[in-house]
């Protein structure tokens, strides 16, 4: 696996796979990545869990908030992850990628602080976002608590109705 200034690109080539992103409803993400404010999703991680090693550049992700429907999908255009991380380095991550994380001024510190004992990052970088109809999905397989589920292929959750 190659380096990239201080993270890792994320493994071997293999076919593009579907992932669903799974956003916190209260932040109001979906709307940052459809205006382009957000281009990069971040996960941070205690353990080594999804979507670590799981997403690579070409994958598509289909974003929904917390109790909503799918909304939006995305393709990655690329990938970085961290490991070891410390505290002043999740907080150097999150100043460098402020922007793009779709991360306002005022709310900045509060989220470098959220997330500065986890010990994972994961930076997927955004390319061709758009929105979708939108489509309710089964988690069932993927736990309750789960935010991130590599699906393989989005018809394998897709339920029928929005729901």
């Amino acid at each position: 696996m190659s380096r990239t200034r201080g993270g890792r690109s994320a493994g071997k080539p293999r076919a593009a796979s579907d992932h669903v992103a799974i956003l916190r409803a209260s932040w109001k993400l979906g709307a940052r990545i459809l205006a382009g404010e957000k281009t990069i999703e971040s996960r941070w991680l205690v353990n080594r869990s999804a979507p670590w090693d799981r997403v690579r550049a070409g994958d598509a992700v289909y974003f929904k908030e917390s109790g909503g429907p799918v909304t939006l999908r995305a393709r990655v255009a690329r990938v970085r992850q961290f490991e070891g991380l410390t505290p002043a380095r999740v907080r150097g991550l999150v100043r460098e990628h402020a922007a793009r994380l779709g991360l306002r001024p005022g709310e900045r510190a509060a989220f470098a602080r959220r997330m500065e004992r986890k010990r994972y990052g994961v930076l997927i970088f955004l390319r061709d976002i758009e929105p979708v109809a939108p489509f309710g999905i089964d988690k069932t397989g993927y736990g309750p608590m789960a935010a991130w589920l590599p699906v393989g292929e989005i018809d394998r959750v897709r339920r029928s109705s929005s729901r």
